[in-house]
């Protein structure tokens, strides 16, 4: 055919075909077997990193945590760095004697709860026994580890347990009851955060045959109280403690964890509290101004509005 004589008859077709690479890499046979059948710990890898640069100067295997610097990003650190020594964040408190970590078992001696279970719940809310006392709280209601050493600081305690919510006392039941409901909150749940711990967890002084004091933080009363319902009808009011899921640490400290240059400062604690509600309080005085404001302005418009039609004007 006269497009088989052209190719055949020109001789740049034929270099051009020549000269180009032939490719001869193909897909091996066994790439997708290869793959398909890897483990997943082979394909993929992943690291739980915490918010600091040691963390991922490790994770990253880079020599020095300078190179994660820049401009800005220093300036922002030299800033919280200061803020946090104004406010006294950084003041000593106390001597934690060792570490303790938030998820472990509680059968570890470097468990968090075991250490708030056994040495927190029996210095600052049980006391002399003798009134049976527990504490009912959910799992998430601290946050981080607890660091040992002899400069333990205020920021390590509000690491531990930052929302400072009020301690409520739900009321007094029968020691078997409370039980009963620590039992049934933790069958029924369905948001355990980690799987070391239970979901709900009661520390305390409990005698089943005596009748005890059963006390739990903010955040967790609606859903003790809920579930106290279902087993107890006949519930009281909750009555607000003067004492926090902050203040219970903090006190704990002064108490068990003082050392030599380590003062626990109330009048800075109460400060600091003081702070917070007057911004609060700043903050609801605001909102009331504009309000008030608003509804001042329409009674101005309806009284005059009223005053016009008195006066047979048309508006």
């Amino acid at each position: 055919t006269p497009s088989s004589n052209n190719s055949t008859n020109d001789p740049t077709a034929n270099e051009s075909t020549a000269n180009e690479p032939t490719d001869t890499t193909t897909t091996p046979p066994t790439a997708k077997a290869t793959v398909t059948e890897s483990s997943p710990t082979d394909l993929f890898q992943h690291v739980f990193l915490d918010a600091n640069m040691a963390t991922l100067q490790a994770a990253l295997g880079i020599s020095s945590a300078h190179q994660f610097e820049t401009p800005y990003g220093k300036e922002v650190s030299e800033f919280i760095q200061e803020t946090r020594q104004k406010i006294g964040l950084t003041k000593k408190i106390g001597c934690a004697p060792r570490d303790y970590y938030l998820n472990v078992s509680m059968s570890r001696e470097d468990s968090l709860w075991r250490l708030f279970n056994e040495e927190v719940v029996p210095h600052e809310l049980i006391r002399d026994g003798s009134v049976d006392r527990a504490m009912l709280l959910e799992q998430g209601s601290w946050r981080y580890d607890l660091y040992g050493g002899d400069d333990l600081t205020y920021d390590n305690i509000i690491s531990v347990s930052p929302f400072d919510q009020p301690i409520f006392l739900v009321g007094t039941f029968p020691g078997k009851l409370i039980l009963q409901l620590n039992q049934s909150m933790n069958e029924n749940a369905t948001d355990q955060y980690y799987n070391t711990l239970p979901t709900w967890i009661l520390a305390g002084q409990i005698h089943p045959d005596q009748d005890c004091e059963l006390y739990t933080r903010q955040s967790n009363l609606p859903r003790v109280l809920h579930a106290l319902q279902q087993l107890y009808p006949d519930i009281g009011n909750p009555l607000k403690q003067n004492m926090t899921s902050t203040s219970i640490w903090l006190s704990f400290v002064a108490d068990q964890w003082s050392c030599s240059g380590g003062v626990l400062d109330n009048q800075w604690w109460s400060t600091l509290n003081d702070t917070m509600n007057n911004s609060k309080n700043r903050k609801r005085m605001v909102s009331l101004a504009i309000v008030s404001f608003i509804l001042a302005s329409f009674a101005v418009c309806l009284v005059v509005k009223v005053v016009l039609i008195a006066c047979g004007c048309d508006c």
